[in-house]
């Protein structure tokens, strides 16, 4: 609940200042049309992005896979010790399925853990480009001379 809740406020904090931006140099003539393409495009590039982390998250789950993979041997001692703390050895029938279940679940977890360190880093990235846009000019004011 609590990470639904922080989204929200974050989506609030980004959606409703960029809806404005979009708005506010339009008249109001032009307002249906900018809010049918604006919609458009936020649903665009919402898909895109989506796929995009989508395909990576893949990626990074297989090159995790592959590492962790690595070290799922019979001369680990560390593969005896977790399987001897589930009461099974190396040779039972159900060893194998319990081992390439866990080394899948842990490299998703690190996939994910990519991923959003990914996305922070876009965040902080981007987020000087805040700077350099114009502050919107009020309603009814003169518009300064360009």
């Amino acid at each position: 609940m609590i990470p639904g809740f922080v989204q929200g406020i974050g989506m609030a904090m980004f959606f409703i200042p960029s809806s404005m931006l979009a708005y506010e140099s339009l008249p109001k003539h032009l307002f249906d049309g900018a809010a049918g393409l604006y919609s458009v495009m936020r649903t665009i590039g919402g898909s895109v992005g989506i796929a995009t982390i989508g395909l990576l998250l893949t990626r990074r789950a297989d090159y995790h896979w592959r590492i962790l993979g690595e070290h799922v041997t019979p001369d680990n001692p560390n593969v005896h010790a977790w399987l001897n703390n589930r009461g099974l050895s190396l040779g039972d029938p159900g060893a194998a399925p319990l081992l390439v279940g866990e080394t899948m679940k842990q490299a998703q977890v690190m996939a994910f853990g990519d991923m959003y360190l990914l996305v922070a880093l876009l965040t902080l990235a981007l987020a000087p480009i805040v700077l350099f846009m114009r502050k919107p000019a009020k309603r009814g004011a003169p518009q300064p001379a360009e």
